[in-house]
């Protein structure tokens, strides 16, 4: 029997188990109608496939999406870049053990363990490597990706985790699978697009391009309009766009019982190759398993767009969710085609706590900012102030990697041997934090309520600084804020204008202009006053 995993996502969007086994899009969109504008919904059954649209391509349009409107699908493009490289295997022109050593010879690495780094390791987010590449700087955080270049790429390799020893554990990585795009293209002689559209794209007949173009529907956040991405040296995690008709040509290759288009046995793309958290991977796609059934699938998200794709071989079911907003479509789509809803969903391994225990605590930086850590289901975690938690993977007798970003943990004991510091290292720089009793805490403020049209007044994105964008997002009557490369946390107002975290001890004021109109904010964080201009849309 499959072991059932739990079923999480960084962001959930609560949706009902009745509208998920209903099959009524049409209910579910209407009940999400205060974050959404439009999706765009392929149902698949064997060959056959049913199409449903609603909402429309813009806020300000009534003009309808169908089957053939292009959407960003964001990281379901790593599907497809991970069928480059198995198509690539298959043709000889790469091997799955291939190493970034031997594919990259030019580069000199500050770490030689990241010269090891094999292609696998990288499609299945087990290289190691932070999730965001640290010289990332965007001239413009709204389009975040679209100057970072090859050049910046392998100067980012030369140095990345430097004096850390690689952790081979699970951890979501752009950087991996984008880093694995560009490989694979001047493995074969060209970029990654031309590698693409020759070995995968051209077979299957799917028709797409890299960034979305003129026809295409336009993102939002919220119900505010936000530019297209264009990636450029890290195309390979997030470049594509393609309508749901294209996308399906490639999910009937799992359920359509025909003959594959791919060089490469297809066997392989269903193929587990390691344990992933609350589900597991292949070589191309995620796995949540219920009881006896399989869902393999693959999310996306980038400013103003989310999407889902997926297939249950049990079933002969697939399905394409495109949506131009950013409220999540995973769970609806993970729910429609396992028949069961995310709170059914339980586990049944144990939790396998208690083999961190000597770590567990509080580890104060300084008068204003402390790091707490904690272990859950056997995984150690590191939450610092004003910040979501973070993985920390084991290098070494007391060292532990945050995995996320390029920064490490080392753990002092005293000569009793008990663990009474943590120092942590990150951008050249040691910070000492002896071991307390209690962490910072959050200053106590009590919620209000605003009306939600006020609260709509604050959704938008704010550069707080380069490379840093707060993204304030307004679903199901609950404020959100997102800094560039962590989770979204839910804020709560004590005035107008004024919000605070519960999770931590920050505060947020939004500033107007002389006209009343919101044009910034502050945060408010350890001690710290740090403004943040709205960008305009």
């Amino acid at each position: 029997m499959k072991r059932t995993r739990v079923f999480a996502m960084a962001a959930i969007m609560t949706v009902s188990a009745q509208t998920a086994d209903a099959q009524d899009w049409e209910s579910w969109f209407q009940d999400t109608a205060a974050q959404r504008v439009g999706v765009s919904i392929l149902e698949i059954q064997g060959d056959s496939q049913n199409a449903i649209n609603l909402g429309f391509v813009a806020a300000d349009s009534d003009h309808e999406p169908d089957a053939n409107t292009p959407f960003e699908i964001g990281s379901i493009s790593k599907v497809f870049t991970n069928l480059l490289l198995a198509e690539l295997v298959a043709k000889d022109v790469v091997r799955y053990e291939t190493t970034l050593g031997e594919l990259l010879p030019d580069v000199q690495f500050a770490n030689p363990e990241v010269a090891t780094i094999t292609l696998e390791q990288l499609a299945t987010h087990r290289s190691g490597l932070p999730r965001l590449p640290s010289n990332m700087q965007p001239a413009n955080p709204a389009d975040p990706y679209a100057d970072y270049t090859p050049e910046l790429l392998l100067e980012e390799l030369a140095t990345v985790r430097k004096n850390q020893s690689l952790v081979h554990q699970y951890a979501y990585s752009n950087l991996g699978v984008g880093l694995l795009g560009y490989v694979l293209g001047s493995a074969d002689g060209s970029d990654f697009g031309g590698a693409l559209r020759e070995h995968v794209l051209k077979p299957l007949g799917i028709t797409a391009t890299l960034g979305c173009m003129e026809g295409s529907a336009i993102g939002h956040a919220g119900r505010t309009a936000v530019p297209y991405w264009q990636l450029d040296a890290l195309a390979g995690a997030g470049a594509l766009c393609m309508s749901a008709n294209e996308l399906g040509k490639l999910l009937k290759q799992y359920t359509a019982g025909r003959k594959s288009a791919l060089a490469h046995d297809q066997a392989w793309d269903r193929e587990i190759v390691a344990d992933a958290g609350p589900y597991e991977v292949t070589r191309v796609w995620h796995v949540t398993s219920a009881g006896d059934s399989e869902v393999f699938w693959h999310n996306g998200g980038t400013g103003g767009f989310r999407s889902f794709a997926g297939f249950n071989p049990d079933t002969n079911e697939a399905l394409v969710i495109l949506s131009n907003t950013d409220a999540d479509v995973t769970t609806v789509g993970i729910e429609k085609l396992l028949g069961r809803s995310a709170e059914d969903l339980q586990s049944e391994e144990p939790d396998q706590g208690g083999q961190y225990d000597d770590y567990i605590g509080h580890f104060l930086l300084n008068p204003g900012f402390s790091i707490s850590i904690f272990e859950k289901s056997g995984q150690l975690y590191g939450q610092a102030t004003g910040q979501p938690p973070l993985t920390l993977g084991e290098s070494g007798e007391d060292r532990f990697n945050v995995m996320e970003v390029d920064a490490s943990i080392a753990f002092n004991r005293d000569e009793s041997g008990d663990v009474s510091s943590l120092v942590l290292h990150q951008n050249g720089v040691a910070q000492s934090a002896p071991r307390v009793d209690e962490p910072v805490k959050p200053k106590a403020f009590e919620a209000i309520d605003l009306p939600e049209d006020t609260l709509n007044e604050y959704v938008g994105e704010y550069q707080l600084g380069p490379g840093f964008l707060f993204t304030i997002r307004l679903e199901n009557g609950q404020l959100t804020a997102q800094l560039t490369g962590q989770g979204p946390a839910p804020i709560f107002p004590y005035a107008k204008d004024e919000f605070f975290y519960r999770i931590v001890d920050a505060q947020l004021t939004f500033t107007r202009d002389d006209d009343g109109k919101v044009g910034g904010l502050i945060l408010h964080q350890n001690g710290m006053d740090q403004p943040a201009g709205k960008l305009e849309q």
